[in-house]
């Protein structure tokens, strides 16, 4: 039988069922235990089966949800961009002002000043019996300077 060509025509033509032969395993070959690999080969794909199975059981429980391994890659994250914000503001800090002591000074003089406005002579302490000195102004301050030109 001839088909056009824009005509599909039989995926399996006689021929071919013809020549086809279907072949099971023997009885002894069903009843015989499989050897090492084989037994390695279906624990593997079992293995496989089952971690994919937990995989999608998972992924069916928390539908739209983050994984744990996305949390942890979060975390991590958050982790070293604090470490790298702490390592540049430790070497950028401001070095600590340098500490000096301040000790009292003593006067050079044997002799102890009074205070302002209390006459040498008399105690600390006791109030005076004169007027206190009138506070000179700039006037008065300079009038005794003389300046030489140049």
């Amino acid at each position: 039988m001839t088909t056009d060509h824009d005509e599909p025509g039989p995926v399996f033509d006689e021929d071919f069922v013809r020549g086809a032969t279907i072949r099971e395993p023997a009885a002894h070959e069903r009843v015989r235990t499989p050897g090492r690999v084989e037994r390695w080969r279906m624990r593997r794909e079992w293995r496989r089966r089952k971690r994919a199975s937990a995989r999608e059981r998972r992924a069916a429980e928390r539908p739209g949800g983050a994984s744990r391994a996305d949390v942890l890659k979060l975390v991590l994250v958050v982790l070293a961009l604090l470490a790298i914000s702490t390592g540049l503001w430790w070497v950028n800090r401001p070095e600590p002002a340098p500490v000096v002591p301040v000790v009292p000074q003593v006067p050079k003089n044997e002799q102890q000043q009074p205070p302002p406005g209390q006459p040498p002579g008399q105690p600390p302490g006791q109030p005076s019996d004169e007027a206190p000195e009138p506070v000179p102004t700039r006037a008065a301050g300079q009038a005794g300077l003389t300046f030489r030109v140049a």
